[in-house]
């Protein structure tokens, strides 16, 4: 297995990778601002993985 970051940044503390998953993609607030009508967002919540 190769041990390389393939060009990630180190993320500091707990705090900053909340800030980090939580910040959307630019493309997709673009795409969010040209939807018509109601959004509902389901599944949003919730652990990741196994703990």
């Amino acid at each position: 297995m190769n041990n390389k970051n393939n060009g990630l940044k180190s993320i500091p503390t707990e705090e900053r990778l909340e800030d980090v998953l939580s910040e959307p993609y630019p493309e997709d607030v673009e795409f969010a601002r040209q939807l018509d009508g109601d959004v509902m967002v389901l599944g949003a919540g919730g652990r990741w993985g196994r703990r």
